[in-house]
């Protein structure tokens, strides 16, 4: 099944749901948020690298009376850098960083009492892996490839007084085969992450 159309249905249903009067109520869901987030992130590239990962996500919610619909958009760098030594030829070196990861969805969730939150989230994430290798015999490659797949995850979120916004989150990324310098490499890149994040509600 395409990734990219069942992502683009999913959120298209959320805006659908975000237009309609009669559903959307002014609740204690219903708002707009950005966040500061981090936490620990795990790439496996045939395999794993674990470093840190940070950025910055933005969304809307639309209460539903006791549950609540949201879109949401973020951006990320992580620290992910995986060297190998030997991979074609004896004394030769690899080293595979994870850059910027994006990533636009939709949660979907129910409220506990009128300030936690705990959802479901569901999307389209693209991020790229930078690429270096050197025989180290006078050959040298650099490549960076862009990755697209989708992203599932679960969390909870607490409103703290009027403004404020503490969440927890786990999300699987999963950006299928990998290429790199033009070539499948027949791996499979997933993506681990537990974050939390702090921010404002608008």
């Amino acid at each position: 099944m395409d990734t990219l159309k069942v992502t683009s249905a999913t959120i298209a249903t959320a805006l659908a749901l975000a237009a309609t009067p009669a559903i959307a109520q002014d609740g204690p869901a219903s708002g707009a948020q950005i966040l500061i987030v981090g936490g620990f992130d795990s790439v496996d590239v045939g395999g794993n690298s674990e470093d840190v990962v940070y950025g910055v996500t933005a969304g809307y919610d639309i209460d539903l009376g006791g549950a609540f619909v949201g879109i949401e958009a973020e951006g990320s760098l992580s620290g992910v850098s995986e060297n190998g030594t030997g991979v074609l030829v004896a004394g030769d070196t690899l080293t595979v960083e994870a850059g910027r990861d994006l990533y636009i969805g939709a949660r979907l969730g129910t409220m506990l009492g009128e300030s936690t939150k705990v959802y479901f989230k569901g999307g389209y994430t693209n991020t790229n892996l930078d690429v270096d290798y050197n025989d180290n015999l006078g050959m040298q490659f650099s490549d960076s490839e862009a990755l697209g797949g989708y992203r599932v995850g679960t969390g909870v979120e607490f409103l703290l007084g009027e403004r404020a916004v503490v969440r927890a989150e786990y999300r699987y990324s999963d950006y299928g085969d990998t290429d790199l310098f033009g070539f499948s490499t027949g791996l499979q890149t997933e993506r681990h992450q537990g974050v939390v994040g702090v921010g404002i509600r608008f």
